[in-house]
């Protein structure tokens, strides 16, 4: 995450008018805010690295939590992923995700890490 503010051109400067400087601050927070929804977009690439099965044997506890070829795969993704992102940030295409209300990768991965719905689960994030 940190890698993907670092290498996106989000335009930080400043301006003279307090108006316009409000303006520029509520853009800066969109493309953050949509960056990161992409990069957690629960049916985006990175998710798609940790298939439902094996999230699922790792609930029922047959299974020690993802292996390290997994993990691999999941951060070239999320590399990719990000790049993808900064280059959507460079060229002005970038919008939020559809589904960005819905849960993002990092709840149902801490409701697998809980065992299944995360209701009882003091790592959960809990969506209101």
């Amino acid at each position: 995450m940190e890698r993907l503010i670092d290498n996106a051109t989000i335009p930080w400067g400043q301006t003279a008018k307090r108006v316009d400087i409000d303006q520029k601050i509520d853009q800066v927070w969109k493309c953050i805010r949509d960056a990161f929804l992409n990069l957690l977009d629960d049916t985006a690439a990175p998710a798609k690295c940790i298939q439902p099965p094996k999230l699922d044997e790792i609930a029922g506890g047959t299974a020690d939590w993802l292996p390290s070829n997994t993990l691999t795969k999941f951060n070239k993704t999320l590399r990719t992923c990000c790049d993808e992102i900064v280059q959507r940030i460079t060229s002005g295409t970038l919008e939020s995700p559809a589904n960005a209300s819905q849960p993002t990768l990092l709840v149902r991965l801490d409701q697998y890490r809980c065992g299944g719905s995360g209701a009882s689960c003091p790592y959960a994030v809990h969506e209101p």
